[in-house]
């Protein structure tokens, strides 16, 4: 069969699996964009989800306008119905706070103006979890990093980010209500139904889980000196935040490279040096991992233990392979 005829025939599966989610998930439905008292308030949230990355898989495919728009429609409207009962609940101050619906503009209505949802939705995270550097990379299209929003974020004790909480806790609403395996064409043998789900969710909720970095970045590219000593020196607090509290890939190769950047002590040179030396030890063992056999299933399981992140579950990964936990000094002369 033709790899076109392939990629068509996988859209349809897809959607067909997009609509079977929602009939279960959203049992007792009156209305499509109603979420349904009986229903978790969090699985009209995922369903939303679900048919938001539809809508733009639909749009790319060249689909009518309006098919796409009904789809927009419906998770607007779900996500409406769901906040009105749990705008409070986490996972919907996170949704909102990281724009996940972006877009949501284009006349679509949520209850209220999207961006003065997701400024609440920040400022009530910020308020809740002021230690968390996570509430403070997230911000306004619009919002500086001002003295006060550095300040605060370089006071940062920890940077937790909910992603790998919410993966889990779609998975269980997937699981109890019996849905199906996702129709997903990287999944081979080696991986069950859960390992089929997780992956799923796993690229829906990082599409819209990117923290404001790049922002940061600039907000830090300053002249080491006097006159930009106070916010060179938070940025670098904020550095060591992700250097040493980081729980993604992603963190811990920013908070390396940023700290290479502004670091003029040698302490704080040589720790930067330590943090990229073992972003990179852990990305090649990873990788080597994938190799054999269950190696992935392997991680999706590690992923799914409670209270585990993506760099928790690669440092398991490397206990289990009886590997060391940082990198061998062998490894760093290679390396380097």
């Amino acid at each position: 069969m033709p790899a076109a005829s392939d990629e068509v025939l996988a859209r349809a599966e897809h959607r067909a699996y997009v609509q079977e989610v929602a009939r279960e998930l959203l049992r007792g439905q009156r209305s499509p964009g109603d979420c349904p008292p009986t229903s978790d308030p969090r699985a009209c949230l995922l369903v939303a989800r679900l048919l938001w990355f539809e809508s733009h898989a639909e749009a790319q495919d060249g689909q009518p306008e309006e098919t796409v728009r009904s789809l927009r429609v419906r998770a607007a409207a779900l996500v409406r119905s769901g906040s009105a009962r749990a705008i409070s609940d986490r996972q919907f101050l996170w949704a909102h706070a990281q724009d996940t619906f972006e877009g949501s503009g284009e006349g679509l209505d949520f209850g209220i103006q999207s961006a003065q949802l997701r400024a609440s939705a920040i400022a009530e995270l910020r308020r809740r979890e002021p230690d968390n550097l996570q509430v403070w990379l997230l911000g306004r299209h619009d919002e500086a990093w001002t003295k006060e929003r550095l300040s605060a974020a370089a006071a940062s004790q920890r940077s937790d980010s909910p992603v790998w909480e919410f993966i889990r806790t779609d998975l269980k609403l997937l699981r109890d209500a019996g849905v199906p395996d996702p129709p997903i064409p990287l999944v081979g043998n080696e991986l069950g139904a859960l390992d089929a789900k997780h992956v799923l969710l796993f690229g829906i909720h990082l599409a819209t889980a990117q923290p404001g970095l790049y922002s940061l970045s600039r907000a830090c590219s300053v002249e080491v000196g006097h006159a930009h000593a106070e916010t060179a020196e938070h940025c670098l607090r904020i550095a060591k935040v992700l250097v040493e509290r980081a729980d993604s890939m992603l963190d811990l190769g920013f908070g390396s490279a940023l700290m290479s950047r502004l670091a003029t002590r040698p302490e704080d040179r040589e720790r930067a040096a330590d943090a990229r030396h073992l972003s990179r030890y852990l990305s090649e063992t990873y990788l080597e991992s994938q190799m054999a056999c269950g190696g992935l299933a392997a991680h999706l399981r590690r992923m799914r233990v409670a209270e585990a992140s993506e760099l928790s579950a690669l440092r398991e990964g490397l206990v289990e392979q009886g590997l060391p936990q940082e990198p061998p000094e062998a490894w760093r002369v290679h390396s380097d």
